[in-house]
């Protein structure tokens, strides 16, 4: 279902997957295009995966696509309008690229955000990262992206706190194209893990 949120006196867009009665979301956050499909086009599989699995999702645009404060407000505007339109009161961030800057600034500053994850994510935004733990935060990258290196997830994981995670994809580019079907699986099989998680211990 496409959708408006109300940033201000803005407004920025983005495609929610409702789950039925569900108190748990991802945000899905693209790179410094804007767009709310991810690397490769996957958050739209992602977002129905997680949605079988009792787990709203939101793929997010940017109203200001490549300017980190604006995004970082639209993150803030949508775990709002989640979780009073919708009544979500776990948020998870999914981040790719400069998304990544995004997501672990974003995840850093509010309480409702409990992980994140990042997709061949940039340094340059990312200084709030040793603020994320306890939030348990997942990294991903391609040792063949020639848009980001992924010495830069190798260094975001050595400035995180743990609990923290970091997978390689041996040759893969920026979009992670060659390992699609991992990614997907990952990312649903993540998310739900530290959702439930959470559930648990609430």
């Amino acid at each position: 279902m496409n959708i408006s949120i109300p940033v201000g006196e803005s407004a920025t867009q983005g495609i929610l997957h409702s789950a039925n009665n569900a108190i748990d979301a991802v945000i899905l956050v693209s790179g410094a295009g804007g767009g709310m499909f991810g690397p490769g086009g996957i958050y739209t599989e992602v977002g129905k995966k997680l949605a079988k699995k009792g787990i709203t999702s939101l793929q997010l645009d940017h109203r200001s696509p490549n300017k980190l404060p604006l995004c970082i407000e639209d993150v803030e505007a949508a775990i709002s309008y989640l979780a009073f339109n919708h009544s979500i009161h776990h948020v998870s961030l999914v981040g790719w690229s400069f998304g990544g800057a995004v997501v672990i600034s974003a995840g850093a500053l509010n309480n409702r955000v409990i992980a994140v994850t990042t997709i061949a994510s940039q340094t340059s935004g990312t200084e709030l990262i040793s603020k994320l733990a306890p939030k348990p935060l997942l990294l991903l990258h391609g040792t063949g992206d020639t848009t980001l290196s992924d010495k830069c997830s190798r260094i975001l994981y050595q400035h995180a706190n743990d609990p923290k995670e970091i997978v390689l994809y041996p040759g893969d580019n920026h979009s992670l194209s060659q390992n699609t079907k991992n990614v997907v699986e990952k990312l649903v099989k993540w998310s739900s893990d530290v959702h439930k998680t959470v559930s648990i211990g609430a």
